[in-house]
């Protein structure tokens, strides 16, 4: 489950990612597990995790499109 996560991580834009990373801190991690066959069996530590992963990709993506920009 968590490398079919990382994947459809990879595939999303930064806005998405930093959208679900706040829905999966603020949501109950019971109901975060429920509406993400992904993530049925993941502790909470493992979805917190997924979730500051999330953040970190979008901060990352977005610095990649900001340097692309200027050149």
């Amino acid at each position: 489950e968590w490398k079919a996560a990382q994947s459809q991580m990879a595939d999303a834009d930064p806005e998405q990612l930093k959208a679900q990373a706040r829905m999966m801190k603020n949501m109950d991690k019971n109901t975060v597990r429920r509406m993400n066959p992904q993530f049925a069996n993941m502790s909470d530590q493992e979805l917190d995790m997924m979730a500051t992963q999330m953040e970190m990709m979008a901060s990352s993506c977005v610095e990649i499109n900001e340097r692309a920009v200027k050149f």
